[in-house]
């Protein structure tokens, strides 16, 4: 339970973590900071209050932590390959921001999509535990005082 838990955790923080960097990116065209108080605050921040959101709704922020991540990997590559590729060196900034944010769009909705869809319904073998119509025998909790509630034998 603590591994899952601690798991949790951590996907919540790096989705954080990457929204606070996004938001630290956008923030830099129309605004800088005097102190370097406001980005550790912006990143701590997000990266604790998404932490805690995931422990508490764990497949939806789950969902969107691996649709995020993916989509921001696939847009660093295509924007790495673009960067790379021969031809004209001056590209159209306007033009390729465009490109790169609805690729991030794109990929993010259909990572969410995709891993949504298999999650969302129960399997059968979870909604009926028992194959057969065999009855679970009850399990006898353990007592608090030793020997109580045990039955004798005859």
């Amino acid at each position: 339970m603590l591994v899952r838990s601690v798991g949790l955790f951590m996907v919540g923080l790096l989705l954080g973590l990457l929204i606070a960097v996004a938001t630290l990116v956008v923030m830099e065209q129309f605004y800088h900071p005097r102190t370097v108080w406001v980005p550790i605050g912006l990143l701590l921040g997000t990266g604790m209050l998404f932490a805690v959101l995931t422990l508490q709704w764990q497949k939806f922020f789950t969902v969107l932590s691996t649709a995020a991540f993916g989509s921001a990997i696939m847009t660093v590559t295509a924007d790495y390959f673009i960067e790379l590729s021969p031809g004209e060196r001056e590209t159209d900034c306007d033009a390729l921001s465009l490109c790169l944010s609805l690729c991030f769009s794109l990929a993010h909705f259909l990572g969410g999509s995709s891993d949504y869809q298999p999650t969302a319904e129960e399997s059968p073998a979870d909604e009926n535990p028992t194959e057969g119509g065999e009855e679970e025998e009850e399990k006898e909790t353990s007592p608090s005082v030793p020997g109580a509630g045990v039955p004798e034998k005859a």
